[in-house]
C-alpha cells in the first residue's frame, strides 16, 4: 500500500466507528482478517456478548486476563466434565461386573465349608437360649415378689421424663452459621455491586472494616465490585495507606497487558 492508498484509506475511516473501520480495513487488505484475534467486541449479537462478559466477570478473580477463546475453552470443559465422569463410571461398573462372578463363586465355596460349623454353632446357641430362658423366668418370679413402687416414686419418675422431653424439644439458640450468613448476603444483594450495579469481579465488603473491628454479619456486610471496594477502602483508610496496595495491583495489570 503506497502513500496515496494510505491517504485514501484514512479518509474512508475518518468518521467511522471502530467496528466499521475494522471492516473497511479487512475489505482493503485480507491480512487484517488473518492476523486479527477474535474477541468480545467482534460479537455482533449484543445479548450474547453481554452474557459472555457477565460469565467472564464471575471468573475475574481467578482469571483476570481471560480472553474470549479462554472463556469458551473453560465453558466447554465445564460441560464435558460430566460426560467424562459418566465414561469413567461405566468403565468401573464393567470392571466390577466382570469380577462379581469370581467373588460369588469364592463366597459359595466358603459358605459350603462353613456349613457344618454353622450347624454346630446353631446347636450350641439353642442350648444357650434355653438356659437363658430358664434364668429369665426365675428372675421374673423373684421380681413379682417385690413390693410395687409408690405413687410418689411414679410421679417423680414421670417428672424427670418430662424434663428430659422438654430439653429435647426446646427451640435451638445456636447462632447462625457463617455459611448461611454468606448465602443471605449474596441473595439479598442479587449477586451484584450495591453501589454501581456491576456484576464484574464482585467482592464482599465490610461497612465497618474488619481491621477496625467490624464483624461478619448481614448488617455489616455488602457486595461491591473491585473498583468500588478500592474506593471505599481509600475513603476509610486514606490514600497514603492504600497506595502501596494499589501500586501492586497496577503493576500486576501491566504485566498482564492491561
Amino acid at each position: 500500500m503506497d502513500a496515496e492508498d494510505k491517504a485514501e484509506f484514512l479518509r474512508k475511516i475518518e468518521n467511522q466507528t471502530t467496528r466499521e473501520a475494522q471492516k473497511t480495513a479487512q475489505s482493503v487488505s485480507p491480512e487484517f482478517r488473518a492476523k486479527k484475534k477474535f474477541g468480545f467486541s467482534d460479537i455482533e449479537d449484543d445479548l450474547l456478548r453481554e452474557k459472555l462478559l457477565r460469565i467472564k466477570g464471575q471468573y475475574a478473580h481467578k482469571h483476570p486476563d481471560m480472553d474470549l477463546m479462554q472463556l469458551l475453552h473453560l465453558l466447554c470443559d465445564h460441560e464435558l466434565a460430566p460426560v467424562a465422569q459418566r465414561v469413567r463410571k461405566n468403565t468401573t461398573e464393567a470392571e466390577n461386573k466382570a469380577g462379581t462372578k469370581h467373588k460369588t463363586e469364592a463366597k459359595n465355596k466358603t459358605e459350603t465349608k462353613a456349613g457344618s460349623k454353622a450347624e454346630v454353632e446353631a446347636k450350641a446357641g439353642a442350648e444357650n437360649k434355653t438356659e437363658a430362658k430358664t434364668m429369665s423366668e426365675t428372675k421374673k418370679a423373684q421380681n413379682n415378689e417385690r413390693p410395687s413402687a409408690s405413687n410418689r416414686d411414679l410421679e417423680a419418675s414421670e417428672g424427670v421424663t418430662n424434663n428430659i422431653a422438654d430439653q429435647i424439644h426446646a427451640p435451638s439458640t445456636q447462632p447462625q452459621s457463617k455459611a448461611q450468613t454468606k448465602r443471605n448476603i449474596w441473595s439479598r444483594d442479587n449477586h451484584q455491586c450495591t453501589n454501581c450495579g456491576s456484576t464484574y469481579a464482585i467482592q464482599e465488603d465490610h461497612h465497618f472494616p474488619k481491621a477496625a473491628g467490624g464483624e461478619y454479619t448481614e448488617a455489616n456486610m455488602r457486595l461491591l465490585c473491585r473498583n468500588c471496594n478500592q474506593r471505599a477502602a481509600i475513603e476509610f483508610y486514606g490514600m497514603p495507606k492504600m497506595d502501596p496496595h494499589l501500586e501492586m495491583d497496577r503493576h500486576l495489570k501491566m504485566e498482564q497487558g492491561y
